[in-house]
């Protein structure tokens, strides 16, 4: 027998004969259901959510090998969910490739800690996602990861991350504002394209290249800083965004492995030698 479900068995038990002791004699008392109101209560502040503890995540999700690799047909049907470390004592790793992809009912999904890798389109094409939570225990997100997600607003992207993947966050239009840790080198060819209502993003100072395609379609940006140490940039990485005014380049020339055609259409003024601060 599994140890998560003896001691879910246990709690259940134990909140049964409380719950029992508590309420003897006092059948028909209002008082009764307070009593037991407030021992879960005292059991959420000690364990946490008391329903959460009862899950059973292997009714949620397929595994296999440490690697969460689909969605059970009752998994499907939840729009709030948790992407567990554990499923019946085994840890998990690895949440893999496609796993949420075209999911029409998903609103929020918290990724455990201890979760290191998110596969490629694991959440491509969810229209009802808004947010989802990504532990820094996190080092690697594939290609279009959450591409397509038409309500996505709020990601937090984990401090570990080096690479930004090929179309990570393509086709989010909802996206606003996000920050992308400092330790990211290589921006993919269009990781932002379409993002309409991108605003506020930053390029870290340890960043070598940026692919093309990359920021293409973001008509939300006025401005935009590129640290000295971007040396290759792809084609159009600017494309189509039509309302971007400045873009400020720390470097005080163009670098030689810059494609030729780098900004697109995009008539920002380029203010070479200047970061923007």
């Amino acid at each position: 027998m599994k140890k998560s479900f003896i001691f879910r068995t246990f709690l259940v038990l134990t909140c049964a004969i409380i719950s029992l002791c508590f309420c003897t004699g006092c059948l028909g008392d209002n008082a009764c259901a307070s009593k037991v109101k407030n021992i879960f209560g005292e059991l959420k502040g000690c364990f946490g959510d008391v329903k959460g503890a009862f899950v059973d995540w292997s009714e949620v999700y397929l595994y296999n090998n440490g690697k969460i690799i689909g969605l059970t047909e009752h998994g499907k049907t939840l729009d709030t969910l948790t992407v567990p470390n554990d499923i019946n004592g085994q840890p998990v790793y690895e949440l893999g490739a496609n796993v949420f992809k075209d999911n029409e009912v998903v609103k929020t999904v918290k990724i455990s800690n201890g979760i290191q890798r998110i596969g490629a389109s694991a959440f491509k094409g969810c229209p009802a996602l808004t947010s989802v939570t990504v532990p820094n225990s996190v080092t690697e997100i594939g290609a279009s990861a959450f591409a397509k997600c038409e309500l996505l607003n709020s990601v937090n992207l984990p401090s570990g991350l080096t690479v930004l993947n090929d179309l990570t966050f393509s086709f989010c239009p909802s996206l606003t504002k996000i920050q992308i840790p400092s330790g990211v080198k290589t921006i993919g060819s269009g990781v932002f394209r379409g993002c309409s209502m991108l605003n506020s993003v930053n390029i870290p100072s340890e960043t070598t290249i940026i692919y093309s395609l990359a920021f293409m379609d973001c008509t939300s940006l006025t401005k935009i800083t590129i640290p000295s140490k971007v040396v290759s940039m792809g084609y159009y990485a600017f494309q189509g965004c039509d309302n971007l005014e400045d873009i400020y380049c720390a470097s005080y020339s163009k670098p030689n492995a810059w494609d030729k055609q780098w900004k697109g259409d995009c008539s920002a003024i380029v203010h070479w030698g200047n970061s923007g601060i």
